[in-house]
């Protein structure tokens, strides 16, 4: 699992580790073995709507820490298949063959751009 936190050093900060340990939690606590494929999908976007739901209230309740957030990805690899829920502009790999292969696309207004067609990849590179 990766969270990169956004909102200064100390919302940043705070908005990723508070992801990190409640989509742990609620991963732990709700896994079982011999999951189907839509149950591991169901997981996952409810341990990430919790950790969301924890960093917007933590925002919240301290001017501090108001309008702090952090991207998210993460994956549970099962039997040979990853199973990958993400948010935010934070990217899975795979290595393969020697090859890297993104896997997820950005949740960004850059990325909505150069698939509307407004910037192109390149474009959206130099961002």
């Amino acid at each position: 699992m990766v969270c990169d936190g956004m909102g200064g050093a100390a919302g940043g900060n705070v908005a990723s580790s508070t992801a990190v340990k409640v989509i742990a939690e609620q991963i732990t606590s709700s896994f079982r073995p011999g999951m189907s494929a839509n149950s591991i999908k169901n997981m996952m976007v409810s341990a990430i709507n919790a950790a969301n739901i924890s960093v917007y209230d933590i925002s919240c309740s301290n001017s501090e820490l108001y309008g702090m957030g952090t991207t998210v990805v993460c994956a549970i690899v099962m039997e040979h298949i990853a199973y990958i829920a993400h948010a935010g502009d934070s990217r899975a790999y795979i290595v393969s063959h020697g090859a890297l292969t993104q896997l997820t696309r950005d949740h960004s207004v850059v990325q909505e751009l150069v698939e509307h067609g407004k910037i192109t990849a390149l474009e959206a590179k130099k961002a």
